[in-house]
């Protein structure tokens, strides 16, 4: 048997946990931050990324003040009081003035809602410039002129002591600016007792406006520039395209449609039909006439001497054929006779005759005599079957020699002339008979057979004639004879018939199975913008007394008649 003896906390073990509670809660705090702590965090980088972003802005704007004021030249500045030019952020992008930017938001401004517009006022220019954008939509307004600090385009910002100008928010519209009253004295200068320098040269040539005054000396030079093109229109054109069409399939009225044809049944009868020349009769007979051909063979003239052969007849006579006699070479025929002049030479003493120079080989009916002249020797003779002129033909002897220059020697030769006659030849078979060649023949007569009637074709005769025939008339299939007329019914198929209708696309117009359309024709056309170039030369004054004055007046008669002219310094206020 035991005490159980129970222990209490103490004082100092009820500090230590709250020391550790509180410890506790301090890192939590230091870990996880409050609302307000975080808040206040935002806070400080909101107002880091307004900074940047206003920074950006305003870049921005000063960034298309600048292009704007190179890009106002004189003669883009309005002209008359109170006139306005405009031009937008867009169209400076498109003239390349400045290249495109983005806000503090990353995004694009506002291409038409961004401008700049310049008024002319009474002895300066006010330029608003106005930039609408994601993030900001404001403006800003500065003075151009003429001032003495200007370059030599004469046309710049007005430089003030006051304070640099101020962005506008855009909270609304934005009034036409007030023009207010400026007061400019202009300065006059007199020079005694001085003379000008000579000029130095020419500077290179610029766009930016020079003005010509006693020292300096100023030319201008237009040029063309081409600056861009344009599409216009040059023509027109007539375009054309297939019309979309739509078939529809039917058939003609009282049939109806099976597969790709159309039907119907017919019912009632037709006429009987006869073969072509027949009549119909009333009991459905046809009755008429044929042709009727009859064939035999031909026959030759009434006589007993034709043999018929095919379509010609043949029959042998006898008779008698004449020819010409022939004479032999150099003969000539007399009547029955051949003679021919011979002259011939006599020597006394002995003449030996022998061949010299050869001169050629010939043929002839005959071989000539040697003679003093030539001299001939035989080579061959032929008995061959030949045709003289008008002659009948016939066998002749046929020779062939050589021809030479005759050599005499001895004797003492002298010449005689005399008839030589020779006998007339026939050709072979011939006999002569007087002065003609006669020689007994056989031939054959020939005559075309004809037909006693009708017509021969080829080797046969034809005669044809008619004859009476009664023929039974016929019906169509499925149609049955009764009298003269075939009853009963019938399917009649035609072809589908078609009809097709188009339309067009919007903007055409239907003409058959097309579609037209009139469409512009567009070609580049250049753009060209006239450009003023300057070039300038100055000079110096030279000693002299110089007295200066200043008037409100740019024309001061009474300064200018005392020998004062124009500085081109003037003070407005």
């Amino acid at each position: 048997m035991y005490d159980e003896q129970k222990k209490g906390f103490s004082v100092r073990d009820i500090l230590i946990q709250i020391l550790f509670i509180i410890l506790f809660i301090f890192i939590l705090v230091w870990l996880f931050p409050t609302k307000a702590s975080l808040e206040g965090q935002f806070d400080n980088v909101n107002k880091k990324l307004d900074l940047l972003t206003g920074t950006i802005y305003n870049t921005n704007i000063q960034t298309m003040k600048e292009a704007a004021i190179s890009y106002y030249t004189n003669e883009r500045l309005p002209k008359a009081l109170n006139d306005v030019e405009r031009i937008t952020l867009g169209n400076m992008l498109d003239k390349k003035l400045l290249v495109d930017f983005v806000d503090g938001n990353g995004k694009s401004c506002d291409n038409n809602a961004s401008y700049v517009e310049v008024v002319k006022l009474e002895d300066e220019f006010q330029m608003k410039i106005n930039l609408s954008c994601s993030d900001n939509d404001a403006y800003i307004i500065v003075h151009l002129g003429c001032y003495d600090y200007c370059e030599a385009s004469g046309v710049c910002e007005k430089k003030t002591p006051a304070a640099a100008p101020t962005v506008t928010p855009n909270t609304t519209p934005t009034p036409r600016p007030v023009v207010n009253k400026v007061t400019c004295s202009y300065e006059y200068k007199r020079v005694i007792d001085g003379k000008w320098g000579e000029y130095g040269n020419w500077s290179s040539w610029s766009t930016a406006i020079a003005t010509q005054t006693d020292y300096r000396k100023v030319e201008m030079k237009t040029e063309k520039i081409l600056t861009g093109t344009s599409q216009v229109q040059t023509g027109s054109r007539v375009e054309n395209v297939s019309a979309s069409g739509t078939t529809t399939s039917y058939c003609p009225s009282g049939y109806s449609r099976s597969g790709n044809t159309c039907v119907r049944n017919v019912s009632g009868y037709y006429m009987a039909k006869c073969p072509s020349g027949f009549n119909l009769n009333a009991d459905g007979t046809c009755t008429g006439t044929v042709g009727t051909t009859t064939t035999f063979s031909p026959s030759c003239p009434n006589s007993t001497d034709y043999v018929r052969s095919g379509t010609t007849c043949y029959k042998v006579a006898s008779g008698t054929v004449t020819a010409t006699p022939t004479c032999p070479s150099g003969y000539t025929l007399n009547g029955s006779t051949c003679s021919k002049q011979v002259t011939s030479s006599s020597t006394s003493g002995k003449v030996v005759y022998s061949k010299g120079t050869y001169i050629a080989t010939l043929t002839g009916y005959s071989v000539p005599s040697n003679n003093s002249s030539y001299y001939y020797e035989t080579v061959s003779s032929d008995y061959v079957y030949k045709c003289i002129g008008s002659n009948p033909c016939a066998f002749v002897w046929i020779y062939t020699y050589k021809k030479y220059t005759t050599i005499s020697t001895g004797g003492n030769t002298s010449t005689s002339t005399s008839t030589v006659t020779a006998a007339p030849s026939c050709p072979s078979g011939y006999t002569l008979s007087g002065s003609r060649c006669i020689k007994a023949t056989t031939y054959t007569e020939t005559t075309a057979a004809k037909c006693s009637s009708g017509s021969l074709v080829g080797d046969v005769c034809y005669s044809r004639g008619t004859t009476s025939k009664t023929v039974q008339a016929s019906c169509p299939t499925g149609f049955s004879l009764s009298g003269n007329k075939c009853y009963g019914s019938q399917q009649k198929t035609v072809g589908l018939s078609t009809t097709t209708s188009y339309s067009c696309p919007s903007g055409y117009t239907l003409s058959g199975s097309m579609c037209t359309r009139t469409v512009a024709v567009y070609g580049t056309q250049n753009i060209y913008e006239n450009v003023k170039y300057y070039r300038y030369k100055e000079r110096s004054y030279i000693s002299g007394d110089v007295s200066t004055k200043w008037s409100t007046s740019q024309n001061d008669t009474a300064l200018i008649n005392q020998g004062y002219s124009l500085t081109g310094n003037k003070k407005c206020s």
